[in-house]
C-alpha cells in the first residue's frame, strides 16, 4: 500500500519563482504611482524575512549554522536594481555573475 502525502515545503519552493515575479509586478504597479518607494527598506525587509526564516529552520533542525545569505542578498539587490531600472526607464543592463573580459 502506497501512502500519498502532500509535501507543503516542496510546493512552496516550487512556487518561489512565481511569487518573485508576482511581487515584482505588484511593487512595479504600486511604485509607478508613488515616488516615495523606499528601496533600502524593501531590501531590509527581504533580508529580515530570509534571516528570520533561516534562524527558525536552524533551530527546528538543530543546525549549528544557518544557510548563507550571500546569494539571497545578491538576488535581492538584483531584483530591486531591475525594478529601479524599469521604473525610471534607464535602459541599463542589469546583470549578476557575468564573466570578466580580459584586456588584450
Amino acid at each position: 500500500m502506497s501512502l500519498k502525502f502532500e509535501d507543503e515545503y516542496a510546493h512552496a519552493l516550487d512556487n518561489l519563482a512565481s511569487a518573485l515575479k508576482r511581487s515584482y509586478e505588484q511593487i512595479k504597479q504600486t511604485s509607478t504611482f508613488s515616488s516615495e518607494f523606499d528601496y533600502s527598506q524593501a531590501i531590509a525587509n527581504r533580508l529580515r524575512a530570509f534571516y528570520s526564516s533561516q534562524s527558525e529552520v536552524k533551530e527546528f533542525l538543530n543546525k549549528k549554522v544557518a544557510q548563507a545569505g550571500s546569494d539571497f542578498f545578491v538576488e535581492t539587490v538584483l531584483f530591486f536594481l531591475k525594478l529601479f531600472n524599469n521604473l525610471e526607464n534607464l535602459r541599463l543592463t542589469i546583470a549578476s555573475e557575468r564573466p570578466l573580459q580580459k584586456k588584450t
